[in-house]
């Protein structure tokens, strides 16, 4: 099995989990939506704020961002400096910008990774949790692999994309 046929293999199987985790967010929305609903019920209409729902609600959307950030690098939702984009009308130039882009990426997710990976595992260690919520105190630790394995999937992404315009598939 050459390199390129490997790497088409596996990208196709992290492709498959980038979209069931895209599918397992749609759920996630709804749990951000109703915390946010609870949150402002209880807070406005019972006068009793409740420090949970907004934890969810924060937590949840941050979760999004997360985990959406792979599937929308695939899906082409990216935003791109449109402005140079548009007004180049060369295919070739057009073609040079976007690795340019997807180098950028690239090189951002692995210094991120780096400094996640690095960050997760002191958490872990510690058993961090967070200090704003003083009545709860919530453990964060398990949030900060989240980072790191959606940056993961970033880079995945990231270098499959690059190598298919490489290889022209």
């Amino acid at each position: 099995m050459s390199l390129k046929a490997f790497f088409t293999y596996f990208v196709k199987k992290v492709d498959r989990l980038i979209t069931d985790i895209a599918t397992l967010s749609r759920y996630l929305v709804l749990v951000t939506v109703t915390a946010n609903f609870l949150l402002a019920f209880t807070r406005y209409v019972l006068r009793m704020p409740n420090m949970w729902f907004f934890f969810v609600s924060t937590w949840s959307m941050g979760l999004l961002c997360l985990l959406g950030a792979a599937y929308t690098l695939r899906t082409g939702g990216h935003i791109y400096i449109d402005i140079l984009y548009l007004k180049v009308r060369s295919q070739t130039v057009r073609q040079v910008l976007d690795y340019l882009a997807l180098a950028s990426v690239l090189i951002c997710s692995v210094v991120l990774l780096y400094v996640a990976s690095s960050a997760a595992w002191y958490s872990t260690l510690i058993n961090e949790a967070d200090e704003t919520y003083v009545l709860i105190k919530p453990p964060i630790w398990w949030y900060k692999w989240f980072l790191v394995v959606s940056v993961v999937l970033l880079i995945v992404e990231s270098l499959y994309l690059l190598l298919r315009r490489k290889w022209g598939d």
